[in-house]
């Protein structure tokens, strides 16, 4: 099943415990409920939800707020993905993109080409980083204090090895 909706709290109720179970996987779309809970229109449009459920059980969903691309969550079925995207075909038209996992997002984009006849391509690969443990890290010995005149050939020294990162 497929189920559609402009509702952020429909969409809590319905998918918050999937995307809780993954949250460093799921903080963009965690974190744009948020706050689309208390600002709907946060980007001037209706934003959209799509759960996708099989035997009553969330295996994915995806959120939109336009003019953005969609962001889709982890999915347990590829085939959910292809029934989001068609879910979705009649409400974004326009759609300039997709970000979640690889599989996920290719999954989507070769269906969406499929059915729009629009070409598909990645344009940034992005990763998630979690903290499993907080390491305590001993304090550095010294203290602040401000520069002064015999700082100057350390402070030209220390810029001058900087310039020679690349930006």
């Amino acid at each position: 099943e497929t189920i559609r909706s402009d509702d952020p709290e429909m969409f809590l109720a319905r998918a918050g415990p999937f995307l809780a179970a993954h949250e460093a996987e799921h903080n963009l779309a965690l974190g744009l409920l948020g706050r689309l809970r208390a600002e709907p229109r946060l980007y001037g449009f209706d934003p959209s939800f799509v759960v996708a459920e099989e035997a009553g059980s969330v295996v994915g969903c995806l959120l939109r707020t336009p003019p953005h691309g969609v962001v889709l969550s982890r999915f347990g079925s590829l085939e959910a993905v292809d029934r989001v995207a068609e879910a979705v075909l009649d409400m974004h038209p326009g759609l300039s993109g997709a970000v979640g996992p690889n599989d996920v997002v290719a999954q989507f984009a070769a269906t969406w080409s499929r059915l729009t006849g629009v070409a598909a391509r990645v344009v940034t690969r992005q990763r998630v980083h979690a903290a499993a443990a907080v390491r305590e890290v001993p304090r550095a010995a010294g203290g602040m204090r401000e520069a002064g005149p015999e700082d100057i050939p350390t402070v030209l020294e220390t810029l001058g090895e900087l310039s020679a990162f690349p930006a």
